[in-house]
C-alpha cells in the first residue's frame, strides 16, 4: 500500500511538472488506470498523459502495460484519450491510436457531440493531425456537425492559420467556406474572432471576395464588427480597403457599429484607435440601442491609454454621456475587471485638474493684462483680453460627482463653468425666462439684452468684467457668457471670515470700484451698473477688484412683466431704479453709494 501510495505521489508531481521522462518508468509500474487531480482537473492518468509534451512512450507503455482500453474511459467532459490526443498533439500520436484502437475511435463523440476530427480543428499547436485524420478518414468527416452546428472547417478557422484552408479548399473547394454553422456564421465570421493572428482571416477574403464581409449572422453582426472586436489596426485597414469607410458605419448587434465592438476589443488597443482616424471623433458618441456608446464600453472593456484616447478625442464632453439607464463614462469604468482601480483614480484626478483650470487660465489672463496694461497705476484702461467669441459649441465643466460646476445663483439665474470649442473655459448665466408677457413680449426682450451685451463687450477694464457675448438657450433660456473668474465676492469673503473687512481694504476695494464706475460712466453712451453690492463685487487672487452682473437678468424680466415692475436689491439700487418709474439711460445714474455699510454689513 505505501508503495502504490508513492508511486502516485510521484507520477502526481511528473505530470504537475510536465516531465515525460520521469513519467515514462511510472507509467509501466501504474496497475490501473487510476483517476487522480492535476492542476485541477480530475481525470484519469491517461487523459493527462494526452497533454503531454513529448509523451508519446508514455502512452505507448500505458497502452502496453494496462491496455488499449486506457484510451476509451471517458472524463467528467465525455471527451476520452483521443479526443484530448487530438487537440493537443501531432499526427505521430494519431498513428499510435489508430494502431490500438483502429478508426472508429476517431468518429465517436464526445463532449459538444464533437469527433476527434472536431477536436484537431482546434489543435493550435499543429494542423498534423487534422491533415492525417482527413486522409485516413476521407472528406466526409469533414461535414459533420456539433452540436452547436459547427463543423471542422469552422473550428479551424477559428483556431488555425491559412495553411489548413488552403487544405480545406484543396479537398472541398471554398463553398465550404460559406455554410452557415452556429449563430449561423461562416468560416469568414470564425476566421475573424481569432485573436490569435488574422492570416486565416486575410486569406479568407482574399479568396472568397469583399461580398463575405457582408454576410450576417443571426445576431445582424458580419465579419467587419467581429474583426473589429477580436483583431488588430490590419483587420480593419483590409476591411476599409475592400468595402470603404462606410462599412464601419453600419449596424449589428444591439445597434452597434464596427467601433462599439473595438471598444469591446480586449486583445488590441490598434482598432479603436485606426477607426477614430478613419470615422472621426463623433463616432465615439454614436448610441446602439441601449443608450451606450462606444466612450462606454472603453471604460468597461479596455486600459486605461484607451480612456485616454477616447478622452482625448471628445474632451470634457465624454463625461456627460449617459446611456438610456442615466450610466456615466465613469459608471461603466466602475465595472471593468481588470483596470476598474487605475481608471476611477484617473477620472477623479482628471476632474480635479479640470477643475483647477479655469483659476490657472484666469491668472495667466490675468499677468498678461497687466502687462499690456498702458498705466502702471492699474487705474486706466488695459487692453483687451484674448477671449475667442466665436466658438460655436460649448459644454458645462463637471465637477467629481458628474455633476454641472455652478459657480453662484440668484433670483434669475444660475452661473456655472463652461469651456468652448476653442478650449477656453469661461462662465455661462443662464438666465431662466417665464412668458408672462407672452412669447412675444419675450422675444423681444431677450433682442434688447442681445443688443445690450453686444455694446458691454466693448467694455475694456481691469476692474470689470469682460463680457464675451450671449445668445439663446433653449426656448425660454438667455445664455450669458462671460471671462471666468478666480476669486470670491466680497460677500462670500466676509461670511467665511465672519468680520468685515478693516479700513485699508476698504479703501482699497472702493478705489477700484470708483475707478471702474469712473470707466463705465466716462463711456459713451454711459453705462449704468445698477446693482452695485458686496455679491456683485469679486475680488481675485490678486487683489484685484471686478464688477460682475450689471443686471441683465433683472432688466430682461423688467422688460418681460412691464416697465413700470420693481427689480433690483432696494439697498444698493441707483436712486432712478427704486422710483418704479420707466428706466432713461440718457445721463448716468448710479451712485457710489453705501461703501462703509455693505463692506460691513452685506
Amino acid at each position: 500500500m505505501a508503495n502504490q501510495t508513492d508511486l502516485l505521489d510521484a507520477v502526481r508531481a511528473a505530470l504537475s511538472n510536465a516531465d515525460a521522462d520521469k513519467l515514462l518508468p511510472l507509467c509501466r509500474k501504474l496497475e490501473s488506470n487510476v483517476v487522480i487531480i492535476i492542476n485541477g482537473h480530475e481525470q484519469s492518468v491517461a487523459h493527462h498523459v494526452a497533454a503531454l509534451l513529448n509523451g508519446i512512450r508514455c502512452v505507448e507503455a500505458l497502452i502496453k502495460k494496462l491496455g488499449p482500453g486506457c484510451l476509451t474511459c471517458i472524463n467528467k467532459s465525455y471527451n476520452t484519450h483521443v479526443h484530448l490526443a487530438a487537440l493537443y498533439q501531432e499526427q505521430d500520436w494519431m498513428k499510435v491510436i489508430h494502431r490500438a484502437l483502429g478508426s472508429d475511435c476517431f468518429h465517436q463523440p464526445g463532449q459538444f457531440q464533437r469527433t476527434a476530427i472536431h477536436w484537431a480543428a482546434e489543435n493550435k499547436l499543429s494542423n498534423s493531425s487534422l491533415k492525417w485524420l482527413v486522409k485516413k478518414l476521407g472528406t466526409a468527416c469533414l461535414s459533420v456537425r456539433d452540436e452547436h452546428g459547427n463543423t471542422p472547417v469552422h473550428l479551424a478557422a477559428l483556431c488555425q492559420g491559412e495553411d489548413s484552408m488552403q487544405f480545406f479548399k484543396s479537398v472541398l473547394g471554398s463553398d465550404c467556406f460559406h455554410q452557415p454553422g452556429q449563430f449561423q456564421r461562416t468560416a469568414i465570421h470564425w476566421a475573424a474572432t481569432n485573436g490569435v493572428n488574422n492570416a486565416t482571416w486575410k486569406w479568407l477574403v482574399s479568396d472568397c471576395g469583399s461580398d463575405c464581409l457582408t454576410v450576417k449572422d443571426e445576431h445582424e453582426n458580419t465579419p467587419i464588427h467581429l474583426a473589429a472586436w477580436r483583431q488588430g489596426e490590419e483587420s480593419i485597414k483590409i476591411c476599409a480597403s475592400q468595402l470603404g469607410f462606410e462599412c464601419f458605419h453600419q449596424e449589428g448587434q444591439h445597434g452597434r457599429t464596427a467601433v462599439h465592438f473595438a471598444a469591446m476589443n480586449e486583445l488590441y488597443n490598434s482598432s479603436l484607435e485606426v477607426l477614430i482616424s478613419i470615422c472621426g471623433p463623433k463616432c465615439l458618441s454614436v448610441k446602439d440601442s441601449y443608450g451606450t456608446t462606444p466612450a462606454h464600453l472603453a471604460a468597461q472593456y479596455k486600459d486605461l491609454d484607451s480612456l485616454r484616447l477616447v478622452v482625448k478625442s471628445l474632451g470634457d464632453s465624454v463625461f456627460e454621456l449617459v446611456d438610456n439607464e442615466g450610466k456615466t463614462v465613469a459608471d461603466y469604468a466602475e465595472n471593468n475587471a481588470e483596470h476598474r482601480h487605475r481608471m476611477l483614480q484617473w477620472i477623479q484626478e482628471y476632474r480635479r485638474q479640470q477643475q483647477s483650470l479655469p483659476e490657472k487660465m484666469d491668472d495667466l489672463q490675468l499677468q498678461k493684462q497687466q502687462q499690456e496694461s498702458p498705466n502702471k497705476d492699474g487705474q486706466g484702461p488695459a487692453k483687451k483680453l484674448k477671449i475667442d467669441p466665436n466658438f460655436t459649441k460649448w459644454d458645462f465643466l463637471l465637477d467629481g460627482q458628474g455633476k454641472k460646476q455652478k459657480i453662484g445663483e440668484g433670483a434669475f439665474g444660475k452661473v456655472y463653468k463652461a469651456l468652448t470649442d476653442k478650449h477656453q473655459t469661461v462662465a455661462v448665466k443662464i438666465v431662466y425666462l417665464q412668458a408672462n408677457g407672452g412669447t412675444e413680449s419675450v422675444n423681444a426682450a431677450i433682442e434688447r439684452e442681445l443688443f445690450e451685451v453686444s455694446i458691454l463687450r466693448g467694455m475694456q477694464h481691469h476692474n470689470i468684467l469682460k463680457f464675451i457675448k450671449a445668445e439663446r438657450y433653449k426656448k425660454h433660456m438667455l445664455s450669458i457668457f462671460t471671462e471666468l473668474i478666480a476669486g470670491q465676492s466680497l460677500y462670500d469673503l466676509m461670511q467665511k471670515q465672519q468680520k468685515p473687512f478693516d479700513e485699508s481694504a476698504v479703501k482699497d476695494f472702493s478705489r477700484q470700484i470708483c475707478t471702474a464706475l469712473n470707466y463705465l460712466h466716462n463711456r459713451d453712451p454711459a453705462t449704468l451698473h445698477r446693482d452695485i453690492k458686496c455679491s456683485n463685487i469679486m475680488l481675485n487672487h490678486k487683489g484685484v477688484i471686478k464688477l460682475i452682473d450689471f443686471g441683465l437678468a433683472k432688466e430682461i424680466l423688467t422688460s418681460i412683466v412691464g416697465s413700470y415692475t420693481f427689480c433690483g436689491t432696494v439697498c444698493f439700487m441707483a436712486p432712478s431704479c427704486s422710483a418704479t418709474r420707466p428706466q432713461s439711460c440718457t445721463r448716468p445714474r448710479v451712485t457710489c453709494g453705501r461703501l462703509a455699510a455693505p463692506f460691513s454689513k452685506c
